[in-house]
């Protein structure tokens, strides 16, 4: 018997139509998005906030956070609320429930006017644990859509759930460390007043189902992935990353090869980035040369006993020099074609005052944004890797990845007199800069290549 033997096919069109007219209304990418985070506190949702934040104004959206938590301490810095203690979440509090209600409104109100007027994506950072809540969170975002007359609006819901004791108890403490709701409290008397907390908020706690519309879950930060009605810029984009961001903690190294021809001409537009220097050779001789010191430089490396994961591009130097790292220490190496230097277009050395804007394209060459987007898939895969990943790459690509990671604007990080750790990639000394994550931040370090003899 075949698959589709005894199945009426085509018996349901209204059911798959109305599935049709679904699908359309959430395929296009030019609505404006509410990302609303679902979660119990200490599940990782402001964590993923700023992350999924990072990466999509790395692309060149226009984002912000919303959170509800910050608006009340706010509220009650400016002597308008009581300090929250835990009682204050009790569902049985009629009084904190209601000022609850009117802060998460509040912030999902300004939230909105800022998304109508000047935003592309806004993220709800707050618990909106319950089906009422997240309905009411959808009929605002959608009259606001209909009001504004524009562009329409579309609503997201990102819920994140953990069981796992390890990261709990981790994000437990770090919360009382670092939140001033429990100033004054000793760590263990911050603990408990937060473990009620979570108790009061999962008496009420409804997860998401598949009647209320879009969304992704996410069990212990993408161990395990449920969607539900995600297509468009949602299932290119938004998707691959939230599946790849995890917790373990892995530098990252950029390392750019000797400047191209091209690469000279539009540096000499760029009088503080010295390319001429006895640090390097010219032509294959320089490629021989930074390909043995890097070589030389990994082998040393312990990389906290990890398996090194090395992305190149395929240009002749980039293979030259991952193969130098490859049988110096046994490591994994990936040619990828969207490491490639930036195509600067047809004349570099002219008009280059204009691509500092992120979206010009000068002489048919490439923009920022361009070399954004080709890069996206080397960086979820960046993103993705537990071990430690070095990239051997051009300037411009490396200089870009740089800015995503320290969470910068990519324009203000491609020219190397914007800081020194731009200026290490490609300038005048060949280097590797090491981006170590410290309590969810990157810091900088800068390994300048010995010679090798």
């Amino acid at each position: 018997a075949g698959y589709y033997d005894g199945i009426d096919v085509v018996t349901d069109m209204h059911g798959s139509s109305a599935s049709l007219a679904s699908r359309s209304r959430l395929t296009p990418d030019d609505a404006k998005l509410v990302v609303a985070m679902v979660g119990l506190p200490c599940c990782g949702k402001s964590s993923i906030c700023r992350k999924l934040s990072a990466f999509l104004s790395w692309k060149g959206q226009r984002v912000r956070i919303f959170n509800a938590g910050r608006a009340r301490r706010q509220l009650s810095d400016e002597g308008k609320l009581p300090p929250a203690s835990s009682s204050f979440f009790d569902a049985n509090n009629v009084e904190g429930k209601e000022l609850k209600e009117m802060i998460a409104m509040s912030t999902l109100d300004n939230l909105l006017e800022w998304l109508s007027s000047s935003g592309d994506v806004a993220f709800f950072d707050a618990t909106n644990s319950t089906v009422k809540r997240r309905s009411d969170i959808t009929r605002r975002v959608e009259e606001c859509g209909r009001r504004s007359n524009s562009v329409p609006m579309r609503v997201l819901f990102l819920e994140t759930l953990c069981d796992d004791p390890v990261i709990l108890e981790s994000n437990l403490l770090n919360k009382v460390r670092t939140s001033p709701d429990f100033a004054g409290m000793t760590e263990e008397e911050g603990i408990a007043d937060l473990k009620r907390r979570l108790t009061y908020y999962e008496s009420i706690y409804e997860s998401l189902r598949p009647s209320e519309g879009s969304f992704i879950k996410l069990l212990n930060m993408s161990s395990y992935v449920v969607t539900n009605q995600v297509f468009g810029r949602l299932s290119r984009s938004v998707l691959p990353f939230v599946c790849a961001i995890h917790t373990s903690q892995r530098p990252i190294f950029l390392t750019a090869l000797v400047p191209t021809h091209t690469e000279k001409l539009f540096a000499s537009q760029r009088s503080a980035w010295q390319l001429v220097s006895s640090s390097f050779n010219e032509g294959e001789a320089a490629d021989a040369d930074l390909a043995k010191r890097l070589a030389a430089w990994v082998q040393k490396q312990a990389f906290q006993g990890k398996h090194l994961c090395v992305l190149a591009s395929t240009t002749p130097a980039a293979l030259e020099a991952s193969a130098a790292v490859v049988e110096a220490s046994g490591c994994s190496v990936t040619q990828q074609s969207m490491l490639n230097p930036m195509d600067l277009g047809t004349d570099p050395g002219t008009l280059r005052q204009e691509i500092d804007k992120f979206t010009s394209r000068i002489n048919g060459g490439e923009s920022y944004e361009d070399l954004v987007q080709r890069l996206e898939p080397c960086l979820l895969e960046m993103e993705g890797s537990t071990d430690p990943v070095l990239v051997i790459a051009h300037a411009m690509p490396c200089r870009a990845l740089r800015a995503y990671f320290l969470g910068l604007p990519v324009t203000k990080c491609m020219e190397s007199d914007s800081s020194e750790a731009a200026g290490a990639l490609a300038d005048a000394r060949p280097c590797v800069l090491e981006l170590n994550p410290v309590r969810g931040r990157f810091q900088e370090i800068i390994h300048v290549l010995d010679p090798v003899p």
